[in-house]
């Protein structure tokens, strides 16, 4: 089946923080640059392990002592902007309404905008994943829009590389053949290693933009 959008299917929203927060995870110094209710995104100088734990120390405005929450780190990278840099995501451990107050606050300061604002058109999960090739290697679709798709493999995806996606559809006799270049990618799961990236197109491929190839959508 090929599911409705995945906006409607997302629990926790994510936020994008401008300018980020200055933040310290232990005794590293990052910067927060988007956060929801289960957790965060943050740009460093020290490179940090998969499942490291530590205290995010957070610094808000017109809070007279940083915000402070546990927190692990679930997947990491190099910064492909940044030589030497490095990003890393974390899984918050808190209470919901710590969170929420966080976001509320920054809300009104007007540093965070929702990240599905953000975006210019509807997401779609694919469940089950559509068996698709990038490139040479054999990959999973997670879910498709009319400006990319989420891919998942056992090979690492390097961010701005460029690929040929190929996959087939029910509806469709011949195979779908698409240029794609990887915006962000990071690493699923560990054990064993599974690797994910976003994709966008890089030519026109759908003939309407608000809803990309399947064979039917509908809400969970």
């Amino acid at each position: 089946m090929y599911e409705a959008a995945a906006r409607s299917l997302r629990t926790n929203d994510r936020f994008l923080i401008a300018p980020p927060l200055a933040a310290q995870f232990g005794s590293n110094v990052v910067s927060v640059c988007d956060i929801s209710i289960k957790g965060a995104r943050f740009k460093h100088t020290q490179q940090l392990e998969m499942g490291h734990k530590a205290v995010l120390r957070v610094v808000i405005d017109g809070r007279p002592t940083p915000v402070a929450v546990e927190a692990v780190i679930v997947w990491t990278e190099a910064d492909s902007v940044r030589t030497g840099k490095f990003i890393s995501g974390v899984r918050i451990y808190a209470a919901p309404e710590t969170l929420q107050a966080v976001l509320r606050s920054l809300l009104a300061a007007g540093r965070i905008t929702r990240i599905e604002e953000l975006r210019g058109s509807d997401r779609f999960f694919v469940d089950p994943n559509l068996d698709a090739r990038w490139n040479d290697e054999r990959v999973a679709i997670e879910d498709l829009c009319a400006r990319g798709a989420r891919i998942g493999g056992l090979s690492q995806f390097n961010t701005g590389a460029s690929g040929v996606l190929q996959f087939k559809l029910p509806s469709v006799s011949d195979d779908i053949s698409i240029k794609t270049q990887v915006v962000w990618s990071s690493v699923k799961a560990v054990d064993p290693v599974k690797h994910r990236a976003r994709c966008v197109w890089r030519s026109d491929v759908f003939a309407s933009p608000a809803a990309p190839p399947s064979t039917r959508t509908h809400s969970r």
